[in-house]
């Protein structure tokens, strides 16, 4: 790629407090970044402004926005050859109408009123958009993209799932540990307090180069979507903690003992069905087994990579 066709732009933003996170509150989603998300819808003007200055530029210029900032981006629909496309960074089927739940009804139990309120004021002016794509592939969402890509369903938008979206190649290699035999433990980006035995990084950790090593066979996660796919791209097969936001959707079952504390000797029973039994072991063949195919797909003339070549014709048309 040539860098120097790469132009960032910056815009101002109004200051805006930034308080701690209360380890304390009643709900467990991220309150204290509303103010940032807040001080974000100043971006409209700015952004608005831009429009007409790069119009002229391209025959058709292309914009590719994250679905909480909508409404910063409205107004490219007042600019001739301006398209707008929605990248969702989450799973696709809860947008499904087969989900038995409006998408707004997932994540309510651990979302403030106002970030719920955003959130579906956003929704609505994404509804303006040409198309969507989502970091996701035919493989594991096929019939929810299919379902989606319905004219009569969707109103005639265009669907693409182009994912898996892991930046890192990843090489597997030999250490001292013996194939398959450790556990990774990740829960995102925030810091464990307390730590048992074992190899413990502080630092960031690469964790698709972690899943990638031949020693790791199981991976302990918060079942962000992000890891979610980079658990299913290396093979590698989860055991399953959701915490909050989307990743009880993400596991695809119900959101149990959500209240409840969980035990050392739950998560030592959970460790061992996923490590030392036929169940894990049956559970790691079919995880490298999906992985293998996810990889294919990937791979010139594969489903994801001829997903994201379709959407390149389509802006390139």
């Amino acid at each position: 790629m040539d860098n120097t066709k790469i132009h960032f732009q910056d815009f101002s933003m109004p200051p805006f407090l930034s308080p701690l996170p209360n380890p304390n509150a009643s709900n467990k989603c991220s309150a204290h970044l509303q103010p940032s998300i807040e001080a974000s819808m100043h971006l409209r003007q700015p952004v608005s402004a831009l429009f007409p200055a790069l119009s002229p530029t391209t025959k058709r210029m292309i914009i590719i926005h994250d679905p909480l900032i909508a409404s910063v981006v409205r107004d490219a629909t007042s600019i001739p050859n301006a398209e707008a496309y929605v990248f969702h960074c989450a799973l696709l089927f809860p947008f499904s109408p087969t989900c038995e739940k409006p998408w707004e009804n997932l994540f309510h139990p651990c979302f403030t009123f106002e970030i719920m309120n955003f959130s579906a004021h956003q929704y609505e002016f994404a509804k303006t958009a040409v198309g969507d794509l989502y970091n996701t592939c035919r493989l594991t969402e096929g019939t929810h993209i299919d379902i989606l890509a319905n004219e009569q369903m969707n109103g005639n938008k265009k669907q693409w799932a182009i994912g898996p979206l892991n930046p890192v190649t990843i090489y597997r290699h030999r250490n001292s540990n013996n194939p398959q035999s450790v556990v990774y433990i990740s829960f995102g980006t925030s810091r464990v307090e307390a730590m048992g035995l074992g190899m413990v990084v502080r630092d960031w950790a690469p964790p698709q180069e972690i899943l990638g090593h031949v020693s790791t066979g199981g991976f302990m996660s918060h079942c962000g979507w992000n890891s979610c796919m980079e658990s299913i791209t290396t093979g590698v097969p989860i055991a399953a903690w959701p915490m909050h936001s989307d990743q009880p959707q993400n596991i695809f079952r119900e959101w149990e003992h959500q209240e409840e504390l969980v035990t050392s000797s739950t998560i030592e029973k959970a460790r061992r069905r996923l490590m030392a039994s036929k169940e894990g072991n049956d559970v790691r063949k079919r995880a490298l087994e999906l992985g293998g195919a996810i990889w294919r797909s990937m791979d010139d003339r594969g489903a994801s990579c001829m997903e994201l070549d379709s959407f390149i014709a389509h802006i390139s048309r």
